[in-house]
């Protein structure tokens, strides 16, 4: 509260002739915990996008240093003002996030917000935002959808850069312009809705969109040839070259486990998330994704398993040096050494979990029983046995098991579904 007060006295100075022509337009950021929060004079923040005129000043978040991969942002300072913004880099390049759920305060994004998060694989956006800065997401590699908010009025310059698996978008009415390199090397783009609102289609905006077969429009065919397509160079020639399907929005998704719209009912994996929200083992990374692609940490395979377990009460707190009495996972934890099922100083809760760490943990809960040789050429574990014989995995190949392979959430809760739902 006192740094905001201090610019608004240094404003108000200045409007009096009581000071100099010179004050800052901002402070210096407040960290709320682990974000970090920037009161700044509206004229600081991108005014040539024209969203805060009628306010002073507008609090926008800068920066994370949690280590946490499921985020939902703050909705307000520690003061209690309304957050209306993610910085310009405010995420760059941070590679632990999975998800994140952006709350209703949020009016737009900054320049690059996300940008490099290529463990991100599912965002939840607001419906009252208004603006995505350019590049906000260019090079989540891992993000294979996303709801365009429905006031939104452009999709700008590289905002989905390289975004290799994202597989569907559906761009919202209202929307007149699509930017430059707006999905440049989205190879995994199957199928896009493009409304009769949007009236430019810039350079190379479906540039590298090798996978495009679809594009359902709006409009009438007379309607698709006045938007002003450029393409030089042939660099728009993935959508030119697609079925349009005039007057039409895009069909029907495929059904959906809960509400979680990236797991669909004709997923591998759709069984085994259906019964572990059931059971109460997970609830996914948000109300409206699961995440089943991102990679499994091994506080979340801890956590499940103890779930799974029941959830018994440990008699004492976790003896391990890096879990914190108040983690999510601290009680997994502390069961889990209790029970023999994980030992050491540290437990390294933010590491991925790897093939045979998942099957071992499962292994010793179930009592570490003996089974044949499953006779992988490139692992020699009793664990690995187990899994085999009792159908929780039948590894990678009819000879390998790749031990060392990461899990993600989607393989790790088939396994627990495999090993307990029988």
């Amino acid at each position: 509260m006192g740094k905001r007060l201090l610019t608004l006295l240094l404003a108000l100075a200045l409007c009096l002739g009581l000071g100099t022509a010179v004050y800052a337009d901002t402070v210096d950021a407040v960290w709320n915990d682990d974000y970090s929060v920037l009161f700044t004079v509206t004229s600081g923040f991108h005014p040539e996008w024209q969203l805060f005129e009628d306010q002073y000043a507008v609090q926008t978040l800068t920066g994370y240093r949690g280590t946490a991969a499921d985020l939902t942002l703050p909705a307000a300072d520690a003061d209690g003002a309304a957050i209306q913004a993610v910085n310009d880099n405010a995420f760059s390049g941070n590679t632990a996030i999975q998800s994140v759920v952006i709350p209703d305060s949020y009016v737009c994004l900054g320049w690059s917000a996300f940008a490099g998060c290529t463990g991100l694989s599912s965002v939840v956006l607001p419906d009252g935002m208004v603006r995505i800065g350019s590049s906000a997401f260019s090079n989540c590699s891992a993000l294979t959808a996303i709801d365009l908010p429905a006031s939104l009025t452009s999709v700008e310059q590289s905002t989905f850069f390289y975004c290799e698996k994202l597989t569907r978008v559906e761009i919202p009415d209202g929307v007149t312009s699509i930017g430059n390199s707006a999905f440049w090397g989205c190879s995994g783009l199957t199928s896009i809705a493009i409304p009769a609102s949007v009236t430019t289609i810039d350079y190379g905006a479906f540039m590298g969109c090798t996978g495009l077969t679809d594009v359902y429009y709006g409009g009438t065919a007379d309607q698709w040839k006045a938007i002003q397509i450029n393409n030089n160079q042939n660099y728009n020639d993935a959508l030119l070259n697609a079925a349009v399907h005039y007057g039409s929005d895009a069909p029907a998704e495929e059904p959906i486990v809960g509400t979680f719209g990236d797991v669909k009912q004709s997923a591998w994996y759709a069984d085994s998330v259906a019964w572990a929200v059931e059971q109460g083992i997970t609830n996914g990374t948000s109300s409206t994704a699961f995440s089943p692609d991102a990679t499994c940490t091994r506080g979340q395979i801890i956590t499940f398993l103890w779930r799974a377990a029941g959830a018994p009460e440990p008699a004492g707190a976790a003896v391990f040096t890096d879990v914190s009495a108040d983690a999510y996972y601290a009680d997994a934890a502390a069961w889990a050494a209790e029970e023999g099922i994980a030992d050491g100083d540290a437990f390294a809760p933010d590491a991925p979990c790897t093939r045979e760490m998942a099957v071992e943990f499962m292994w010793k809960y179930a009592g570490s029983p003996d089974a044949a040789d499953a006779s992988f050429t490139d692992v020699s574990s009793d664990a690995v046995n187990w899994a085999v014989a009792e159908g929780v995995t039948n590894g990678t190949s009819d000879s390998t098991f790749s031990p060392d392979g990461t899990c993600t959430r989607g393989q790790i809760v088939t396994f627990l579904y495999r090993a307990f739902a029988a």
